[in-house]
């Protein structure tokens, strides 16, 4: 520090959040007191924002003195009301999110203050000015790596939001000077719907193996049954044995026993390894001593980590069930999830959504498989409590290992949901198995109700958001419905292919003309050959039906594509107008895509087919001609109200 800078810990006042709209004859001294931010147990010193000479912040706190050092003499007059004006902005955001604010704040007025833009907040043109300079600094600082794409957005969005507190009308004027700076966050892919399943299987299994054996007092080892394997605990480190992890030569895995010193000293000697028989004697012995003084408590270190572990468990599965975010999930009430056990109407759990400027949201849990679940967890909650009162649903436990008690505080669920995710790797799950995180839980969900024809508000509701971020960010289906899309793809493609092609070899006075082409055995209807059953029977009655038939054909001329693009026009409308969308669209998606790679087929064939195609396509799509029987067929439709 400068020895010759009058640097100094300048007295101040602390005041809560409760307290911000109080009025304050010196906000420049005001040091803000969070209760519940993580990781910042010091009040934050935002008064010193005022000054245009800071120094580093220290970790200790002393008295009422300020945590950044400042030259008083510094202190700048107009940045006293944005000190006032910041603080009311900060009314109604959680402590967490007030950390991370001041945090970029004090980086942004840092680099105000050391590159002379000191009366930026007086001077609409000097804040221009700063703007546009910041922005260049950053873009520069992420081409030099010094910065990711999305913190330098977010220091650039900080700027623009302390500049619209002192200059509001014209704030859109000043971020003119510079373009906006693209977030670049990368895209979370849907996991496989496949990996969801087997991860809620490993949840319940480890949730329930580990409850049922605590709760029964059952003798170590436990046994964790995850679909057509095992994994099996003894009470050590070294204790855990699966197919993914060999356990410790001291344990006998098949017999679930200690091992003998014979199997023990065996199992080096397979190595190629020696041990001396005091060695082995010594270690068997501890083994057999640490599970029988395992297996002589009911509550000792080992079974009350089982009990927490399996608390994990239970935290991953509310997520996969709710969708809620970690923060959502933390704020979860005992007593709201004991209404859901106790009543037969109450069926959602309650949170603030923070992001959503503090909306209260509700999350179905459900009355089959998240009651069962709920009401499991309540016995291993009562247990692991032991008559202790904890107002939240899910809490963090800390346990002394030598006096055997237990801390209860308020939970970090992103950090436990992380934390048991590395513990099931390479133990309970293979080690490259992909990570469930709840993102990707809300992805998988958002997908499931699509594919469940549930409508868009109605999964929008579900996950507590807008139809439109629900349609930007949530709307990409899994991998397995992608492959299914691009199976009946090619499966369109190949059958277009084939009717086009067996056409050529036909003599055209042996087909018959239907509405959609021709067909050369009319009345003996055969469905093609396809892997499964046609979505529309083939049924001479009923035109729909007729490309699903091994004996129709479709001619490249005008009067068959006309009757194609025809029955293309008609469907579409259907889908589009229905008011059952979720049938229309089972009924009639299969049909539209054959049609459409019936149509690519017959125009790959030659350019002056593909010429027609075109032009066909514009006379029905654009001008609205339709053969005579799509005309009348449409008509009734109308005069049905099924198309409007």
């Amino acid at each position: 520090m400068n020895s010759h800078v009058d640097w100094s810990f300048r007295e101040t006042k602390v005041i809560t959040v409760d307290e911000i709209s109080q009025e304050h004859v010196f906000p420049e001294r005001l040091r803000l007191k969070l209760a519940n931010a993580k990781g910042y147990k010091s009040p934050i010193d935002i008064g010193s924002i005022a000054y245009a000479t800071r120094g580093e912040a220290r970790s200790r706190e002393f008295d009422n003195a300020g945590t950044i050092s400042v030259v008083e003499s510094s202190l700048v007059e107009s940045r006293r009301e944005l000190v006032v004006k910041l603080l009311d902005s900060l009314i109604g955001l959680r402590d967490n999110s007030i950390v991370t604010q001041f945090r970029v704040l004090h980086i942004v007025v840092n680099w105000l203050n050391a590159n002379g833009y000191v009366e930026v907040f007086t001077d609409v043109s000097c804040a221009s000015r700063a703007y546009a300079d910041y922005t260049s600094y950053l873009n520069d600082s992420i081409r030099k790596g010094d910065f990711a794409p999305q913190h330098a957005a977010k220091c650039q969005k900080t700027l623009q939001f302390i500049i619209g507190l002192q200059f509001s009308s014209v704030v859109d004027y000043v971020v003119r000077s510079a373009v906006p700076i693209a977030r670049q966050r990368k895209a979370i892919k849907p996991p496989r719907e496949s990996d969801v399943h087997f991860f809620t299987d490993v949840c319940i299994a480890i949730a329930r193996d580990y409850s049922n054996f605590i709760l029964e007092q059952e003798p170590f080892p436990c046994v964790v049954r995850i679909r057509n394997y095992e994994v099996v605990k003894f009470p050590s480190n070294g204790g855990m044995n699966s197919p993914f992890r060999q356990g410790h030569d001291c344990y006998n895995v098949a017999e679930r026993r200690v091992a003998t010193v014979e199997e023990y000293m065996s199992k080096y000697a397979g190595r190629g390894q020696t041990i001396r028989l005091c060695e082995a004697e010594r270690a068997i012995a501890d083994a057999q001593a640490s599970v029988e003084f395992a297996n002589s408590e009911s509550r000792n270190y080992v079974r009350l980590q089982m009990a927490a572990f399996a608390v994990k468990a239970y935290i991953s599965l509310f997520m996969l069930m709710t969708g809620a975010s970690p923060t959502e999930l933390e704020q979860f009430s005992y007593e709201d999830a004991l209404g859901i056990d106790k009543s037969v109407l109450k069926k959602e759990l309650t949170a603030v959504k923070f992001r959503a400027r503090g909306k209260m949201t509700g999350y179905v849990l459900g009355r089959k498989k998240g009651l069962t679940l709920l009401r499991e967890y309540f016995k291993l909650r009562d247990w692991i409590l032991n008559g202790e009162y904890v107002d939240r649903l899910f809490f963090k436990i800390k346990i002394s290992k030598g006096a055997v008690c237990l801390l209860f505080s308020d939970l970090d669920a992103g950090a436990a949901a992380t934390r048991f995710y590395s513990s099931i790797s390479g133990v309970f799950v293979d080690g490259k198995y992909p990570k469930i995180t709840y993102n990707k839980a809300r992805k998988h969900k958002s997908s499931a109700h699509h594919a469940a024809k549930y409508s868009l508000e109605t999964v929008a509701r579900a996950l507590n958001h807008s139809s439109g971020v629900n349609i930007s960010s949530y709307s990409e289906a899994t991998v397995e419905q992608q492959e299914s899309e691009f199976g009946t793809y090619w499966d369109s493609v190949r059958k277009a292919a084939q009717m086009v092609r067996e056409r050529s070899v036909t003599a055209s006075d042996k087909l018959d003309s239907i509405a959609v082409g021709h067909c050369d055995s009319f009345r003996f209807p055969v469905p093609v050959s396809d892997t499964e059953a046609p979505v529309i029977q083939p049924n001479c009655r009923n035109q729909y039906g007729c490309l699903y038939c091994t004996h129709y054909f479709c001619h490249a001329d005008e009067d068959d594509i006309h009757k194609l693009l025809s029955l293309h026009y008609v469907v579409n409308a259907v889908r589009n107008t229905a008011q059952d969308s979720g049938h229309a669209e089972v009924l009639y998606k299969d049909l539209s895509i054959r049609v459409e790679f019936i149509l690519e087929a017959i125009a790959n064939r030659s350019e002056s087919v593909s010429q027609l195609v075109s032009a066909m396509r514009n006379k029905v799509f654009n001008l609205g001609v339709l053969t005579p029987f799509w005309e009348r067929r449409l008509q009734r439709y109308e005069a049905m109200g099924v198309v409007f």
